[in-house]
Parts: C-alpha cells; structure tokens; sequence
C-alpha cells in the first residue's frame, strides 16, 4: 500500500471525528471573541476601547461639519472625520486579522494532530 491510500484511509477512517468537528463550528460570538483568550488579548482590549472613542470622534467630527459656517472649517472638520473613518477602519481590520489568525492557528493544531496520529499508525 502506498502512502497516498494510506493516508486516503485514514481520512475515511477519520470522517466520523471530522463531521463532529465542523458541527462544533462556532459561530461569530464565539469567533470574536476567540482574540481575547490569547496573548494578545490585552492589546485587543486596547483596540476595541480605541474604536469606541473613535466612534464618539466621528460622530462629533460629522456634526461639527455640518452645522460648521465656513468652508475652512468645513474642511477642518472634513479632514477630521476622514482621518477618524481610517484609523477605525484599520483597527477593526486588525482586530478581525487577529480573529482571523486564531482561527487558522486552530485548524494548523488540528492538521498537526491528525498528521500525528497518522505516522504514529504506519509505524
């Protein structure tokens, strides 16, 4: 038996453990916040904190704009509001790249896991 049918076997072996696996798949709660049980979970608590006064700032710059009287503060304000939408934006894409890692992080540790079980029964 070659290695590619033996590690085909074992993937149908294991089709039990892996249907129970995906129907434990969690949901976005659950995912995130998955961030905040790592080591970086301080830092996230950092960003989540950063991107609520964000939003307080962008709403204030965006009522500033609008009830400003003069186009240099319209622009003021504008370039306020836009400089406030980007470095929300690009916490929360940090915080969802964070979320992102942990869950392939998890599916590596499950890979590493079924490739050990598989050489340890072809020895």
């Amino acid at each position: 038996m070659n290695l590619d049918n033996r590690i085909k076997n074992e993937l149908e072996s294991d089709a039990a453990e892996i249907d129970k696996a995906m129907a434990e798949k969690e949901g976005l709660i659950q995912f995130a916040a998955s961030p905040f049980k790592g080591g970086l979970r301080h830092w996230m608590v950092v960003a989540y904190v950063a991107i609520a006064v964000l939003t307080v700032v962008l709403i204030w710059c965006g009522y500033r704009f609008f009830m400003a009287e003069s186009v240099d503060q319209r622009v003021f304000w504008g370039v306020w509001f836009v400089m406030t939408v980007n470095a929300q934006g690009m916490l929360k894409l940090w915080s969802w790249m964070e979320m992102n890692r942990n869950s392939v992080m998890r599916e590596i540790k499950r890979l590493e896991i079924a490739v050990g079980k598989l050489h340890t029964g072809n020895s």
